[in-house]
């Protein structure tokens, strides 16, 4: 282990803790070491015929790592830095959790309110589960209805509410709170829940309580202003294996956020991830109390059997599973919890419109990686595990390698 611990007692989701007695040293990349580990990531771009792709690793509470690699648009040489704008996909729910959780922190709702005391609109399946949803409920997986199913209604809703109200006549494929089943419209029921609460759209509170705060200038979650920045990579498509080719960039923002639609660099979200490993503070300025900020990463659904997820399988397949003694499955709010070498893992992916994302977070070890490329492909997933692994001093595995071959 590189960074170490010194305390005496933690609970598995708390060790790192920036105001208690835990000291975090982060470890010293030699020249060597940091050459090898860019030679890894350029290869692995040109291995999953990958335009480009940016990535934050913050460790101990500094960003450690904030660079980018390849292109913005296959042909053209502008390069990926640090400050390139790519798309979050549904990387986006975390920040849709820590708003809900600041309106918690406020007093203003409790995570087992009803939702329909705030938006007595709102209408799922059944009315008696309409009338029980709580705000718990909305982030944690347990509804009941797929995004697969879902997601057929989007480019036919008109905003938000009218897509929530059109999946209304959506059948469960579980029953409700039964089992854990991967939705995004109640994440999209979460941003109007903000919005009715704090009486301000979704994308200003965001703005205003977190990005602000935590110093990410450079992020928002409206793709049209997004994609004109001068200094924004391009999606792209193409089929496994193949060569990749730009697509555009249309995301309905008004059915995106804040299920998937927040628009960031590698710069910001390192801030982003300081505030996840310090529970919920920046420097020595708290936004949520620690209590508050736990049951985001607390776990909440269980995944009984994950090879059974879609949307896990599709992260972290059976190989890549057994390799990171990946045994223990669950759903907080926004994050995925499961274990990785023996350690807790709280993490997410994201895909939207010709973007993938991975962030990881290993709480007792103060470190946490981001990955994002303009394709989709579980490549952000394998070097997320290969940057935590280099960083812990494992060398066992050639995560690029493993999931290439399982594809």
């Amino acid at each position: 282990m590189v960074c170490l611990l010194a305390i005496s007692a933690w609970s598995p989701l708390s060790a790192f803790d920036l105001g208690g007695a835990a000291a975090c040293v982060p470890a010293t990349l030699s020249e060597a070491e940091a050459s090898a580990r860019d030679a890894y990531l350029e290869q692995a771009l040109r291995d999953w015929q990958t335009p480009g792709m940016t990535i934050a690793v913050v460790q101990c509470d500094k960003p450690v790592l904030t660079k980018g690699y390849g292109v913005r648009k296959q042909g053209a040489p502008e390069r990926v830095d640090e400050h390139t704008l790519f798309a979050l996909g549904s990387t986006s729910k975390a920040f849709a959790a820590a708003t809900v959780a600041l309106l918690v922190d406020d007093g203003a709702l409790n995570w087992d309110d009803k939702v329909q005391r705030f938006l007595p609109w709102l209408e799922v399946y059944d009315p008696w589960v309409a009338r029980e949803l709580n705000v718990r409920d909305l982030l944690t997986q347990r509804l009941g209805t797929s995004y697969r199913d879902e997601n057929l209604l989007r480019k036919g809703s008109k905003n938000a509410r009218d897509q929530l109200m059109r999946s209304r006549d959506l059948a469960p494929v579980s029953p409700f709170r039964a089992g854990y089943v991967y939705s995004n419209n109640m994440f999209i029921a979460s941003g109007e829940l903000v919005a009715a609460v704090s009486g301000q759209p979704w994308t200003e509170f965001a703005r205003e309580r977190l990005w602000q705060p935590l110093g990410m200038s450079h992020t928002g979650a409206d793709s049209k202003v997004a994609r004109a920045q001068p200094n924004a990579a391009s999606p792209h498509a193409g089929r496994p294996g193949g060569p990749a080719a730009p697509i555009a960039w249309d995301y309905p923002d008004a059915v995106a956020v804040p299920s998937g639609g927040v628009n960031s660099n590698a710069v910001d979200v390192a801030q982003w991830l300081r505030f996840q490993l310090s529970e919920g503070a920046i420097g020595d300025r708290r936004l949520i109390d620690r209590g508050v900020f736990r049951q985001m990463h607390a776990p909440q659904t269980a995944i009984p059997d994950p090879g059974a997820a879609p949307d896990v399988q599709t992260q972290f397949p059976d190989a890549a599973r057994n390799a990171g003694r990946m045994r223990f499955w669950s759903y907080g709010m926004g994050w995925y919890v499961t274990e990785y070498r023996g350690r807790t893992l709280v993490y997410h992916s994201g895909t939207i419109d010709g973007f993938r994302t991975g962030i990881g977070l290993l709480p007792e070890e103060g470190l946490a990686v981001y990955v994002n490329v303009n394709r989709v492909s579980r490549l952000p997933m394998a070097l997320m595990l290969r940057l935590f692994d280099q960083y812990l001093g494992e060398t066992d595995a050639d995560w690029s390698r493993l999931y290439l071959d399982d594809e």
